[in-house]
């Protein structure tokens, strides 16, 4: 439509509600959620018949699917999976709402700062943000504005899904790693959550950013040159491959 409009590698439409948004945003809510059976065939058959929204989604009734197009089998399989995927943490509601910037580990970095419930997330300024490494004033503006943007729609699905009190994380309080802190960037061969769990299952912590006061970088190349590790060598953050970092474990 004449409104949809293309920044760098994203398709904006002026229009918030355009269908292309709209569809986009229920999609990916689904992917996210990891909601079975409801693939993009389906997700279409719904959509046309009116479905169109997420809060929608929520509010039909295993007969409701039926009468949107899709065979009495099939439906009463999405129905299952829509109901079990009303639990959802904090941080996979916020995350999954196609928030610009503010995916699932950027809302779980939230959380590890203090921002742990959704009254927080709502009343969110820049300036909150700013105060916090890690966040600049384009960052924290749309983050925020993302935030507001999609207002209506976490109040529509607030009282609609059981959203799970957010932990925050336990740190072992001894261990190999007790109270040093790290940061993972670049490659690695195993996924950077596991890394993250095994810092804090032996006593350290985890940074989502270089600051100071950051012990260790752990990266692929140690003798890389980009903005992260100049930064690191300039706060005399030691720079470690993941192999240095297992071998601290033992």
């Amino acid at each position: 439509s004449s409104n949809a409009y293309r920044d760098g590698p994203f398709h904006y439409c002026s229009n918030k509600n355009c269908e292309g948004v709209e569809f986009r945003r229920l999609k990916k809510w689904v992917e996210k959620r990891n909601i079975m059976f409801l693939g993009e065939t389906h997700l279409k058959t719904l959509y046309n018949s009116g479905i169109n929204t997420i809060t929608k989604l929520y509010k039909l009734s295993e007969q409701g699917f039926i009468n949107a197009g899709i065979s009495a089998g099939m439906a009463t399989k999405i129905f299952v999976e829509v109901q079990n995927s009303k639990t959802v943490s904090l941080a996979d509601f916020i995350g999954s709402l196609s928030i610009d910037m503010l995916g699932r580990s950027e809302s779980q970095n939230l959380i590890d700062l203090g921002f742990d419930t959704l009254k927080q997330f709502k009343d969110l300024h820049t300036s909150d943000l700013l105060s916090h490494a890690g966040y600049k004033q384009t960052k924290a503006s749309r983050i925020v504005s993302g935030l507001k943007d999609t207002r209506q729609l976490i109040d529509e699905l607030e009282p609609l899904l059981n959203l799970i009190a957010q932990e925050k994380k336990k740190v072992a309080s001894t261990g190999a790693l007790n109270q040093m802190s790290f940061c993972f960037t670049g490659a690695a061969s195993r996924p950077r959550k596991e890394l993250q769990e095994m810092v804090e299952n032996n006593g350290g912590l985890v940074k989502s950013t270089v600051s100071k006061g950051l012990d260790y970088l752990v990266i692929a190349d140690t003798t890389s040159t980009s903005s992260k590790t100049e930064k690191s060598r300039k706060l005399g953050v030691k720079l470690i491959s993941e192999e240095e970092f297992i071998r601290m474990l033992s």
